[in-house]
């Protein structure tokens, strides 16, 4: 739900090779934003094949959440992915109202709602899982004081066997998380399978498991027997990334990223057809 803030307007500039310079673009800057540019350099990218095809996406639900408050992306960027993805005839549901700062709401945990502060988390009241589960999936049960996460199992896996080979690995050695819930682990139900993404100094190597633990997310999981995977990146210096961001700007590649073949989308899928069982 974060990460789809920018991540198809970080490339508006780094077309012209200037990866840093469409970072802030999009971040503080979301009004100079082409959207409409955008929307034809996917086209482009779907005709080529370097991304599936975008029919695909019509009448897929995407749930879009920004805090009235938040200094670090500018709320405008809300509007950004509003246009950008009713070109392609989604079902949108966007919360854009809502008074709070940069971070992950929850309805008791973390700073106040109001906050931009580490780790990013925010107790505002209400779930933010909830409120993107409710319209991504059906008949989604809304969790109460008691959901007991213990009957279900939090792994660790190793996330560098799903690194392509040569590829750069941005991921944390000490690995990603994996929540399975109680009923999925005979297959005592069909189960589906949700990605969960951190934000910007929200993985492992920076707050450890506070956000796979303190976001909600292992109670919708459990109640709604969802098995969830939290990848985990890792901070790099070398890369001018220390807070280990996912590459939406560019890090390896300036334009493959965002394409089927680029490093992280591609280890990403590895995992999906492991858990899925067709690898």
């Amino acid at each position: 739900m974060v990460l789809i803030s920018c991540i198809y307007f970080y490339f508006f500039p780094i077309l012209e090779g200037d990866a840093l310079a469409s970072f802030f673009l999009c971040m503080q800057n979301p009004e100079a934003v082409d959207v409409d540019y955008l929307i034809d350099e996917t086209l482009i990218f779907s005709e080529n094949q370097e991304i599936d095809d975008i029919d695909n996406l019509e009448g897929s639900k995407v749930f879009y959440w920004h805090g009235t408050e938040d200094p670090s992306i500018y709320p405008y960027s809300g509007k950004n992915v509003e246009t950008f993805y009713t070109a392609f005839n989604v079902d949108l549901k966007a919360e854009l109202e809502m008074v709070a700062g940069h971070g992950f709401p929850t309805v008791d945990y973390g700073a106040e709602c109001t906050e931009t502060a580490a780790p990013f988390i925010n107790k505002c009241g209400y779930s933010g899982v909830y409120l993107g589960f409710s319209h991504i999936y059906d008949d989604v049960k809304e969790p109460g004081q008691n959901v007991d996460i213990s009957a279900g199992q939090l792994l660790e896996f190793n996330q560098n066997e799903f690194v392509p080979e040569g590829a750069p690995n941005d991921f944390a050695q000490d690995g990603g998380y994996i929540y399975v819930p109680s009923k999925c682990i005979d297959g005592e139900v069909t189960c589906k399978v949700h990605f969960s993404f951190h934000g910007c100094g929200m993985g492992r190597e920076v707050i450890g498991d506070e956000l796979v633990k303190n976001s909600g997310y292992l109670e919708m999981a459990e109640l709604n027997n969802i098995i969830t995977v939290f990848p985990q990146t890792s901070p790099n210096e070398d890369k001018a990334n220390p807070q280990g961001c996912w590459d939406v700007w560019g890090l390896d590649d300036p334009r493959k990223y965002v394409t089927k073949s680029g490093a992280q989308i591609s280890t990403i899928m590895n995992m999906m057809q492991r858990v899925l069982g067709k690898n």
